[in-house]
């Protein structure tokens, strides 16, 4: 994605957060990209929500997601998001800010129109609020009791 957005938007920097077994193969990639100058590998980032709130916009590329706690984050302090249709990311993410997985070229166009229309913060779900989801789980322990 980042290289497909390369040529209408050569400024545009990705920043990758996050550690795991797939980040040498990462880092490899963007060199054989040419992206080293554009895209940054953080890992392990402690400060989740610094790194959110500084975004212009959230990207969750996933080919498979349980729910995306970070986009429920991003959401949360006012950021865009652009994401995949996997796991649950669909209940959280506007249907015109969703891509297949997998689909390099879509996410690019995506994130860049994010960028350039300026779009906005998805509502978060109010299923997804702190209250609710308490609620929720308090119900369920007490259902197993």
């Amino acid at each position: 994605a980042a290289r497909a957005a390369a040529a209408s938007h050569p400024d545009l920097h990705w920043v990758v957060a996050g550690e795991g077994p797939e980040r040498p193969a990462l880092t490899a990639l963007t060199r054989e990209l040419g992206l080293v100058q554009r895209v940054h590998l953080l890992g392990w980032v402690d400060r989740v929500d610094a790194l959110l709130a500084e975004s212009d916009v959230v990207v969750m590329a996933s080919r498979e997601e349980g729910l995306g706690t970070v986009v429920l984050r991003a959401v949360a302090l006012g950021k865009p998001v652009v994401a995949t249709r996997a796991g649950g990311l669909p209940e959280i993410v506007p249907a015109p800010w969703l891509v297949a997985p997998g689909d390099a070229d879509a996410l690019a166009r995506k994130v860049v129109d994010a960028l350039t229309r300026g779009a906005a913060a998805p509502a978060l779900p109010a299923r997804f609020a702190a209250a609710a989801m308490a609620r929720d789980v308090l119900a369920l322990y007490r259902s197993l009791l």
